[in-house]
């Protein structure tokens, strides 16, 4: 069992994060919006629990309402790497796998026990349809992906590991809330590596 036991959003605020979140990325008339929210399902899951693995198709797009997800692979030799977290007020997904809907490379598991409102991949192409404006929803999405994407391959290529380590800790969320190993993986660094550079600050 995936539910949580206890400390669910009612539903009256699952509803308003949901909407919160689509009309940060477009503006839609009421009906219109009604409509988009209502292809939207809750979902709860406990901290450690996995909501995608590899070879299985990433088939719906998540939204972080409450917790935090993390989006990992294992290298060559079975060694974890994580890309990415997907904190609240946030989506996760692995983009190559949801938009072409071919088996996936990696894990999406919870760290934190997480309120989600999910919609697949055939409601959203739907909704692109009958929704024409929500399109711009889909777009921005994509265009957001694609910017990190090569914003972090740039940092990656140009920064020194204590730079993008002093970049994250900027945001007290990563620090207060994501095991040192996780941390240190998504910043290309060994553990002892990130314990050195904590040491120095």
């Amino acid at each position: 069992m995936l539910a949580l036991r206890n400390n669910r959003l009612p539903n009256n605020n699952r509803m308003s994060c949901t909407k919160d979140f689509i009309t940060t990325y477009c503006k839609l008339s009421d009906e219109d919006l009604s409509h988009v929210i209502s292809k939207f399902h809750a979902m709860s899951i406990r901290k450690g629990k996995h909501i995608l693995r590899p070879k299985q198709v990433c088939a719906h797009l998540y939204i972080v309402l409450k917790g935090r997800l993390r989006i990992y692979l294992n290298d060559s030799s079975d060694k974890e790497i994580t890309a990415w977290f997907a904190m609240e007020n946030t989506f996760a997904i692995d983009s190559l796998s949801f938009y072409t809907q071919t088996p996936s490379n990696f894990y999406i598991q919870s760290i934190a026990d997480c309120e989600l409102s999910t919609i697949s991949y055939h409601d959203l192409q739907e909704l692109y349809l009958t929704v024409p404006r929500f399109q711009e929803f889909g777009r921005k999405l994509a265009e957001g992906i694609a910017m990190e994407a090569v914003s972090r391959a740039i940092s990656f290529q140009k920064e020194t590991a204590e730079k993008r380590y002093e970049k994250i800790i900027k945001n007290p969320e990563y620090m207060q809330n994501v095991l040192l190993k996780h941390l240190a993986s998504f910043l290309g660094l060994t553990d002892s590596s990130l314990s050195r550079l904590r040491r120095k600050k």
